[in-house]
C-alpha cells in the first residue's frame, strides 16, 4: 500500500475524535480548512467536518510531503479567511510552527512542549500578527495553544 493511501490508525481515529470534540466546546471554528491529500489527514479531518459540516475544504496534493516553504506557500493562499485548520504531515506540521513562532512574544503557553514532543494529532493554536496571509513570514505567530490527544483523557500526561 502507498503511504498516500494508508488509513489512519484506530489510536489516530480516537484522537482525531477527541480533537475535534475540543475544537467544538472550545469554539475553535476555522473559516476554512487546508487538508493534505493523504488518506490518513482526510480521515483526521472527518470528525471535524461533523461538527461543522459547512466548514469549506480545500484538498492540497501539495501538503502532502511538503516543504516547511511550501506549507507556509499554501497558507499565504489563504486570504480572505480570518481563521485557518491545516492538517498535514509530520515533520513539516512541527517545523511550520517552529519557524511561524515569535518565541520572544510567546508566553510559555506549551511552547517547549510543543517545540520537543509534537506527537501525530497534536492542534497548535496560533495568533498570526499580519494584515493578510500573503504577507506570512518568520516570526510572525504566538503560540495560544498546544493541545496533544492523550492530554485531553488526563490533564497530567505530557
Amino acid at each position: 500500500m502507498k503511504d498516500h493511501e494508508r488509513a489512519l490508525a484506530p489510536r489516530g481515529q480516537r484522537d482525531a475524535k477527541k480533537i475535534a470534540e475540543y475544537m467544538a466546546v472550545s469554539g475553535l471554528k476555522p473559516d476554512i480548512a487546508l487538508c493534505s491529500t493523504a488518506s490518513r489527514a482526510r480521515l483526521t479531518l472527518d470528525p471535524i467536518l461533523s461538527a461543522w459540516p459547512d466548514l469549506p475544504v480545500s484538498y492540497e496534493g501539495g501538503l502532502y510531503l511538503a516543504s516547511t516553504a511550501d506549507a507556509c506557500a499554501h497558507l499565504r493562499q489563504a486570504d480572505p479567511a480570518q481563521c485557518v485548520l491545516i492538517v498535514g504531515h509530520n515533520p513539516t506540521m512541527e517545523d511550520v510552527l517552529r519557524q511561524l513562532i515569535d518565541r520572544r512574544q510567546t508566553q510559555d503557553s506549551g511552547l517547549s512542549d510543543a517545540l520537543s514532543k509534537y506527537p501525530t494529532g497534536a492542534l497548535a493554536e496560533l495568533s498570526i500578527d499580519c494584515k493578510h496571509w500573503s504577507l506570512l513570514d518568520k516570526s510572525c505567530g504566538q503560540l495560544k495553544r498546544f493541545i496533544k490527544p492523550r492530554t485531553l483523557d488526563d490533564p497530567t500526561a505530557d
